[in-house]
C-alpha cells in the first residue's frame, strides 16, 4: 500500500506491482485515481494441502484459508471455483 500512496500523492511516477482488483479496491477506499498502463503476467496461483491430494477429498466442514486482500482473495475464490481436471 506503501507505493500506492506514494504514487497518487506524487512521489513516485509508476508502482510496477499491482493487481487490478487491489487497485480498483484502493482507488476506491482512498479516493484516488490510479489507472492501468500495461497488463503483466503474474505467477500462476495453485492449491496446497499436506492432507489432501485433491479437492474432491474436501468434506463439509474442511478449512479453507483464503487470503485477506481482493486481489489474491478474487484469484483464490476463482480457482475454487475452476472445475477439478
Amino acid at each position: 500500500m506503501q507505493a500506492d500512496i506514494a504514487l497518487q500523492q506524487g512521489n513516485i511516477d509508476i508502482n510496477v506491482d499491482q493487481h487490478t482488483a487491489y487497485m480498483k479496491d484502493f482507488n476506491q477506499n482512498k479516493k484516488a485515481d490510479l489507472f492501468s498502463l500495461t497488463h503483466i503476467p503474474t505467477v500462476p496461483t495453485a492449491i496446497y494441502s499436506s492432507k489432501h491430494p485433491n479437492l474432491q477429498g474436501l468434506t463439509t466442514g474442511s478449512k479453507i484459508a483464503v487470503p485477506n486482500d481482493p486481489s489474491n482473495a478474487a484469484r483464490a475464490y476463482r480457482l475454487l471455483a475452476k472445475p477439478a481436471g
